[in-house]
């Protein structure tokens, strides 16, 4: 269970500048995806509240693409990840390889390089209210489908803390 990333928050930076903001945003993303999608079944991926509703499985693709282009946006792009994924499980651990590659390319910027990005016209604010945000709201959509499907998160988790639960 641990060989994934963000098991539990990793330190916090040591500035409180934009760039140590936006990656603990990040590491927050990424430890509450891994959450959110541990002890997912296949079968949960069908599931959808409503017809209109994007599915489980929709959703954590969603999510993995928010993560792409956030990290599209901050100039740092993925690198060559093997093959495409198709499973839930295959686009979980997609989505966290590229929410830790993300946090490993934010360290090497500055706040002055942040600001240098751009999503299109857009200028970088617009990457946290849009694909960061919206990956996060996801990310609790996840955790509602999981319980009214049956199948709620662990338990134990320390969301303040950042902790993992126990072993």
């Amino acid at each position: 269970m641990a060989d994934l990333p963000f098991f539990d928050l990793p330190a916090p930076p040591a500035q409180a500048n934009g760039v140590g903001v936006l990656i603990r945003f990040v590491d927050a993303l990424g430890f509450r995806f891994r959450w959110a999608t541990e002890g997912l079944r296949e079968s949960d991926g069908a599931f959808k509240p409503c017809a209109t509703a994007l599915s489980l499985f929709e959703l954590v693709k969603h999510i993995n693409n928010l993560a792409g282009h956030a990290a599209w946006a901050l100039d740092a792009p993925m690198p060559p990840g093997g093959p495409a994924p198709v499973t839930l499980d295959d686009y979980r651990h997609r989505t966290l390889a590229q929410l830790l590659f993300l946090r490993e390319q934010l360290q090497r910027k500055s706040d002055a390089g942040l600001l240098a990005c751009k999503i299109g016209e857009h200028p970088f604010w617009n990457i946290l209210n849009g694909p960061l945000a919206d990956a996060l709201t996801h990310v609790g959509q996840l955790n509602t489908y999981r319980r009214a499907a049956g199948n709620p998160g662990p338990k134990g988790v320390g969301y303040l803390s950042g902790k993992g639960p126990a072993a």
